[in-house]
């Protein structure tokens, strides 16, 4: 009787989930305003232009797939130009209804004066840099929006293109999926061209509902975050590339991050102090972060921030972005371990000890072992570096914003040339919360490999502030049981 009663239950429940189809093209909010809570909505093969989806609890979007797998369903926010005109500068010119930008956020690097503009203009599907003048300023590449009057102004990379000749389109709607419901899945879909703010996601807006599932979905050319989750969400098998600022993102408790690949996302040129890069997470509790490629993106390839706690990175590839691999700022309680971790930190040169493979900034009780690191030091990077400064203005929830506690054993840290940079070890520029170096800040190096070009340089380790030979870091009590070798 009681296997009767829980099949009924089960049949029942499975029953409500009503799957219903929705014709490429056709309005997806109105299929799910006209449905119960906890409806499957299957999408055809196609484009759904300039839409946004606010799902109900327990909602599945789903795209379809061809027989080898490959997704067939796209969601596009571009409005699409096809009339042109010339101004008296040979550019092109294109008229739109819009006449003032979404959501301004965000802070610029040098060179891109309108990165924090949601609106990106795209060529043949290749974003185009903003520019804050029109007129003869601009250059090949670049197109400038005056919003009062509607109007676009570009100019194409090739002087003689014909663009009625080519796709020409500009992100006009600011997310595709969107709402605080629960439960909700989101599945098979390319996501792209979103005018999206900064620290928005295409899926997920700003503060996705409780217990998302986002998988198996490419999201691109989106001028935010590809996507973001909160907490109970589920990261899996995305391929999140080519956004304008972030591959993805989210806050909150309990997040799964696993099987992505995050690729040559911040394209709008954020700044990388500010929000960039691959992946970024802020004020989690019980982070898992593994089996993810994260490559090629300018800023860090993954990083936590404020108040962070239970973090664990694990069994990751982590290779050539501008800034650190893995940056674990104003955190605490974390594993970072089996992780590879190569050639990154390019961006900026002589960046004091920023940019390591591994960068833990103030932040305490953190365990990293089982690494393979990698770092060229004409490349700018560094290895595995405990950095601490004042940040007396974060949150610092679980205790102060302080390097201590920190475990750095049994990697294998392999540095490539003999330039002064590549270092491992620890540096400060306040001592207000401590003494990183003292032995009551418990911060330890044990056990670890090191493959370096010149076994008697003091280019690859940093203690007390100052550059170390490895006789010298060892005399500090570190990597007593390390080992030096040649590359």
């Amino acid at each position: 009787m009681k296997f009767t009663y829980l099949a009924l239950i089960l049949f029942c429940a499975f029953a409500r989930a009503q799957t219903v189809y929705i014709p490429a093209g056709a309005s997806i909010q109105a299929a799910v305003d006209a449905n119960p809570e906890g409806s499957v909505f299957q999408l055809a093969p196609g484009t759904y232009s300039m839409q946004t989806v606010a799902v109900k609890s327990g909602d599945q979007i789903i795209g379809a797939l061809d027989a080898g797998g490959n997704r067939l369903t796209t969601l596009s926010g571009a409005q699409p130009l096809t009339s042109f005109t010339r101004d008296g500068y040979g550019n092109y010119v294109a008229l739109t209804t819009q006449t003032q930008p979404g959501r301004l956020a965000g802070y610029c690097s040098p060179g891109y004066p309108r990165c924090n503009f949601p609106e990106d203009f795209f060529y043949d599907d290749q974003p185009y840099l903003h520019s804050s003048v029109g007129g003869g300023a601009l250059s090949p590449g670049q197109y400038y929006f005056d919003y009062p009057n509607g109007t676009i102004y570009f100019r194409p990379r090739n002087a003689g293109d014909d663009p009625a000749q080519h796709k020409v389109e500009y992100s006009r709607i600011p997310v595709a999926i969107a709402g605080t419901a629960t439960n909700v899945t989101v599945k098979n879909l390319i996501v792209e061209k979103y005018a999206v703010p900064d620290q928005f996601g295409a899926i997920g807006d700003q503060f996705a509902g409780d217990s998302w599932v986002i998988q198996n979905n490419e999201t691109r050319f989106n001028h935010g975050a590809g996507l973001r989750v909160s907490s109970n969400g589920r990261v899996l098998d995305n391929f999140t590339h080519d956004n304008g600022q972030l591959g993805l993102g989210g806050s909150g408790g309990n997040i799964l991050v696993e099987g992505n690949e995050i690729a040559h996302n911040n394209y709008s040129g954020t700044d990388h102090d500010f929000e960039c890069g691959g992946m970024k997470f802020a004020a989690t509790d019980g982070l898992t972060v593994r089996n993810n490629f994260s490559h090629d993106n300018i800023g860090p390839g993954m990083w936590s921030d404020i108040s962070s706690i239970h973090t664990l990175y694990e069994n990751n590839v982590i290779m050539n972005n501008s800034r650190s691999g893995i940056f674990y700022e104003t955190s605490y309680d974390a594993v970072i371990r089996n992780n590879m971790i190569l050639s990154n930190g390019s961006m900026a040169p002589d960046d004091w000890f920023w940019n390591a493979q591994i960068q833990i900034a103030a932040s305490q009780n953190v365990e990293a072992y089982g690494n393979i690191v990698l770092v060229d030091s004409a490349n700018n990077g560094n290895g595995i570096m405990l950095i601490q400064q004042n940040r007396s203005s974060e949150p610092c929830v679980y205790g102060p914003c302080r390097v201590m506690n920190d475990f750095i054993h049994d990697n294998s840290i392999i540095v490539v040339g003999t330039r002064w940079h590549g270092s491992t070890g620890g540096t400060q520029d306040y001592t207000g919360l401590g003494d990183l170096f003292a032995p009551s800040s418990n911060n330890r190096f044990t056990g670890n490999q090191y493959y370096v070009t010149d076994l008697n340089s003091a280019a690859y380790w940093q203690w007390v502030n100052l550059y170390q030979t490895f006789e010298n870091f060892q005399s500090f009590g570190l990597d007593t049981s390390g080992a030096l070798r040649p590359n």
